[in-house]
């Protein structure tokens, strides 16, 4: 009766660390259901080490096998171990075994003591301490999620400089009466997770359409990591009541690069070696054991080295069926390519400084992958060339590859007013007057 209770409550702890182990990595159903097979484990393992010492019943050969158990139990124990410790003392720009796929490459990843650093954030004035402390607390339930842990949208916040509501982030300066209303929509770099509330590029374009007593109120529908092709399918599930103007930046998501990197064998792949390795780096999200084992034999390559033509393809079609809804619903769509730090023509000390910071490659995928945009929306009245806005500004804006401080922001706000000031059509649409 006592082995039964000792299965039972070691079944029940296993269940629960694994629980609180993986309830931040993936989505209830399959936590459910890798809890349960922990709790399977749990018990199992203690039913073999009970009868293991209890007396020859289970022969030799059960006796091995309930050994070798332990030792694997014991060296995923010291895996752990030695995990937790790494994550302690190593260095935030260390390599760790347990590397992540993807690269932490946007800037509010990083601590304030190393973005303070940067020449655009010693410019920015309204990049303070406190603020990043405020975007820091943020990060961490930024989003969102399905069951399936994709993305939804934007969790709501309410702080001092960053706020979020019904998913939108805080447009300054708006009119508390508008009877038309501007989106703008893209992803990270259209948030503005880097810059307060009032320094955002949607509030900067609010403030030049006449602020509080303008007609038309500008809405932030960015989210990070968003492309061209999952916000079309959100503007076709969305309320566009009063919407007489759709804004997308679009091109650092869409260009491919920053993608999942992979583990690859380091030795030449046999029969058995390659589907072995293969075996050990699926175990590698439960088994600290398999991350060392993984990291030990086998390295992690880049999986964006290429140009990703049907990426693009998917774009621009995308992009043209989006531009025939809307117009149905008579709303203009204006798409812009935006500007980052490998669209630059004077590179500068800065510009150098930081490219060393990103896989060398990136350069000429993000080079390449623009020109395929040119030139496949070349021939649309809706695609608009931004790439070059930041080209000359005394002060360099960038605080990773694609964000930008709050000055960025503002030509880029600029840009898009004055773009919608000498167009006719967009124009008369938001009653710009011609002599402003």
């Amino acid at each position: 009766m006592t082995g039964f209770f000792l299965i039972v409550a070691f079944s029940l702890i296993g269940a629960l660390r694994t629980f609180l182990l993986f309830r931040r990595r993936t989505s209830f159903t399959r936590n459910l259901f890798v809890s349960f097979l922990g709790a399977i484990f749990s018990g199992m393992f203690v039913f073999a080490l009970l009868r293991f010492t209890s007396g020859g019943i289970l022969g030799v050969s059960s006796r091995i096998f309930v050994a070798i158990l332990f030792l694997i139990g014991l060296f995923e124990w010291f895996a752990r171990l030695y995990f937790v410790l790494e994550n302690k003392f190593a260095h935030e720009t260390e390599f760790r075994f347990d590397d992540n796929k993807d690269l932490k490459t946007a800037a509010f990843y990083q601590s304030f003591e190393h973005v303070s650093t940067l020449a655009a954030a010693r410019a920015d004035r309204q990049l303070t301490a406190e603020f990043w402390a405020e975007l820091q607390s943020f990060r961490h339930k930024m989003f969102v999620r399905t069951t399936q842990g994709s993305i939804k949208g934007n969790a709501d916040m309410r702080g001092q400089y960053l706020n979020v509501t019904n998913g939108l982030r805080k447009t300054t300066d708006q009119p508390l009466e508008a009877t038309s209303r501007v989106l703008m929509v893209g992803g990270s770099t259209t948030f503005c997770y880097e810059s307060p509330d009032s320094s955002t590029v949607s509030s900067v374009l609010q403030r030049m359409l006449g602020g509080e007593k303008s007609s038309f109120r500008v809405e932030n529908h960015g989210v990070g990591g968003a492309t061209l092709m999952d916000r079309s399918n959100y503007l076709n599930a969305i309320d566009l009541s009063n919407v007489v103007l759709i804004l997308v930046l679009f091109g650092d998501n869409e260009v491919g690069i920053n993608l999942p990197r992979r583990w690859v064998l380091n030795y030449p792949a046999g029969a058995i070696r390659r589907p072995l390795y293969d075996f050990v780096v699926k175990l590698a999200s439960v088994s600290a054991l398999c991350r060392l084992l993984r990291a030990r034999f086998g390295r992690l390559v880049f999986s964006d080295t290429e140009v990703d033509e049907d990426r693009i393809s998917r774009v621009v079609d995308s992009c043209v069926t989006l531009d025939i809804f809307l117009r149905s619903k008579g709303i203009e769509l204006q798409v812009f390519l935006q500007p980052n730090l490998y669209t630059r023509k004077n590179v500068s000390s800065d510009d150098l400084y930081m490219r060393k910071m990103y896989p060398s490659h990136w350069h000429r995928i993000v080079v390449r992958t623009y020109e395929h945009f040119r030139k496949h929306f070349e021939n649309y009245d809706f695609f608009v060339d931004f790439s070059s806005i930041l080209d000359d500004q005394s002060q360099f804006p960038y605080l990773d590859w694609a964000h930008v401080n709050s000055s960025g922001n503002a030509v880029i706000g600029e840009s898009l007013y004055n773009h919608l000031r000498f167009s006719r059509r967009l124009r008369e649409k938001l009653e710009i007057r011609e002599q402003d």
